[in-house]
């Protein structure tokens, strides 16, 4: 038997769709019509509309929409009834990459510490505590499970504290789980805190949070048509909260296995979490000062720009008043000194002769000097000098 080609682009799937009913093509790769029309819209690839394949047996012409050329390659190739994994971005493979070095090298040191008198295959590691005892609870769980008996469960059922949402009788499986990973991650020297309200791990300064939540299963009743009950099935999902970085972050109960049995899968997840966020708080803190070095330069450039017309105005006051003063000398040096001027003209005289006074007061050199000092004219060093020179204007908001 021939085997079915599963990998297609996307010129193959427009073909196959158009040429052959969505539900023969469905059964052949084993989906149900609705699965291979998804993964015809996730790929953009028109589909045949209701009717078509009617016509056709009719003999009646119909029109095939034509498949709209994209830009967007992850889209060009088509995974038919294949697991697919997106690849991953240089910048987070070069992150997780780094973290694995660095999990390895912490876990090179931790080695390194622990007593030669015990083999490290021996060493005992503290399980969580198998029932709720506020004696075998770690430190830090323990107001954890204070708040949880203290709340009222929801119409649904649910006590909710936002990032935990489960029945009442989970509460000693949360408190347990929470507990157990205190205790394998302190060996970590990741600590379990309450930021903002909630409980996190964190390290040097870096949290991670995380959320537990049980689903239910919706139930039809006989009370009435389409009428459904939702039923608490007794799981936990448990999942750790961040930026998509390729790593695991979640992890629910199944038939075969517990949440608890993946412990040491999630004390892992947590520790490539918190290399992952400081290394993104660190990428982040990179870019925020390049942001503020440049809007600093830009400022620069509007403080020099001001200063130039400072300086304009200052110089051209300077020679505005010098003019006056020539004007004033000479007016006055026109006027008779024989006394016989009236009273007004006389006051007036003796008016222009201060004005003149403040006027050389105003322009004499110590005067502008003081003047210049005190608006920042011509300091040396230039305090608004960028040894870079000017930098390329701002096109838009972002643009720092």
């Amino acid at each position: 038997m021939e085997e079915i080609k599963r990998v297609l682009t996307r010129e193959e799937l427009h073909e196959l769709v158009w040429s052959t009913p969505m539900q023969q093509l469905a059964e052949r790769y084993g989906l149900s019509d609705r699965g291979l029309a998804k993964t015809c819209e996730r790929h953009l690839v028109p589909v045949p509309g209701r009717g078509y394949w009617a016509k056709i047996e009719a003999g009646q012409r119909v029109k095939k929409t034509p498949l709209r050329a994209v830009q967007n390659t992850a889209i060009h190739t088509v995974h038919i009834g294949t697991k697919y994994i997106s690849p991953q971005s240089a910048y987070i493979a070069g992150m997780l990459a780094a973290a694995k070095v660095e999990l390895e090298q912490e876990d090179e040191e931790i080695e390194k510490s622990r007593p030669s008198a015990l083999p490290a295959e021996l060493e005992p590691v503290r399980p969580a505590p198998p029932v709720i005892s506020p004696a075998g609870i770690h430190a830090d769980a323990k107001p954890l499970l204070t708040e949880l008996r203290r709340l009222e469960p929801d119409r649904d059922g649910f006590v909710d504290l936002s990032y935990i949402k489960v029945s009442p009788s989970d509460i000693n499986r949360v408190v347990n789980l929470v507990s157990a990973l205190a205790y394998q991650l302190e060996g970590y020297d990741v600590e379990l805190v309450t930021d903002r309200n909630r409980l996190r791990f964190a390290k040097d300064g870096t949290t991670i949070g995380f959320s537990i939540t049980a689903p239910r299963k919706r139930v039809a009743t006989k009370s009435g048509w389409r009428s459904y009950d939702y039923l608490h099935i007794g799981r936990l999902v448990f999942e750790i909260y961040g930026g998509r970085d390729g790593s695991r972050k979640n992890w629910s109960d199944t038939d075969n296995r517990k949440v608890e049995e993946a412990i040491s899968e999630i004390v892992e997840g947590f520790r490539v979490a918190l290399i992952v966020e400081r290394e993104r708080q660190e990428k982040q803190r990179i870019e925020d000062d390049r942001r503020a070095h440049m809007a600093h330069r830009r400022e620069l450039v509007t403080l020099r720009q001001k200063r130039e017309s400072d300086r304009l105005s200052f110089l051209h006051s300077i020679a505005a008043a010098r003019r006056e003063v020539a004007d004033l000398k000479a007016t006055i040096a026109t006027v008779p000194q024989d006394g016989s001027l009236p009273d007004d003209y006389k006051r007036m005289i003796s008016w222009a002769e201060r004005r003149l006074e403040d006027l050389e007061a105003e322009t004499s050199i110590e005067r502008i000097q003081e003047r210049l000092v005190e608006q920042r004219l011509y300091t040396d060093p230039d305090h608004l000098f960028d040894p870079e020179g000017d930098p390329p204007p701002k096109v838009n908001y972002w643009d720092d």
